[in-house]
């Protein structure tokens, strides 16, 4: 039905416009159209303007850049301790220490752009991809229960794939 009379409506608009002796219904059309295109032209705009507002504002509020650096030539387990009460830093670059051990002071939660690498490199180090190239292995978050409450922390492995296999997983905490 609504296809129709948008077929009407094209066919009589041609047929005024094809009709010289209607000077000013040619006219009122051209006006209309230029309205109609004008109008188009801003609604584009507007959401275009909304897709990049919200992609820009959901990058940085959602996707928070965190920053994980191991000593150099480093290979096994890592523990982020999160929420630590002992822990002084709640900067989102993360500095692992020589036993495999960093803490934050706060939580991350939400979605997060997680970079691994090794301290006075740039380079990142590959926790996608294949086993040829990957080098961060296993990223979880573990979450338990003690007498001192409730503790969170991420883990994950860095190394080669061989190594992952020959290495003894860490001793998970006791949940009481």
């Amino acid at each position: 039905m609504l296809v129709r009379r948008l077929a009407q409506w094209y066919q009589s608009r041609d047929q005024v416009l094809a009709n010289d002796s209607h000077f000013f219904g040619r006219l009122l059309w051209r006006l209309v159209d230029a309205e109609r295109g004008a109008m188009m032209i801003l609604r584009a705009l507007g959401v275009l303007c909304v897709l990049v507002l919200t992609t820009w504002f959901a990058c940085h509020r959602i996707f928070r850049p965190v920053v994980i650096e191991m000593p150099a030539g480093y290979s096994g387990w890592v523990r982020v301790d999160l929420d630590a009460t002992k822990c002084r830093t709640a900067d989102p670059i993360i500095k692992v220490a020589s036993d495999g051990t960093a803490c934050l002071a706060k939580s991350i939660s939400g979605w997060t752009m997680t970079t691994y690498k090794y301290e006075g490199d740039d380079k990142e180090l590959n926790d996608r991809g294949s086993e040829r190239t990957r080098r961060i292995w296993a990223q979880s978050t573990i979450e338990w229960t003690d007498k001192l409450g409730g503790h969170r922390a991420l883990g994950f492995f860095v190394g080669t794939r061989e190594e992952l296999r020959s290495t003894p997983s860490p001793r998970l905490p006791r949940i009481d």
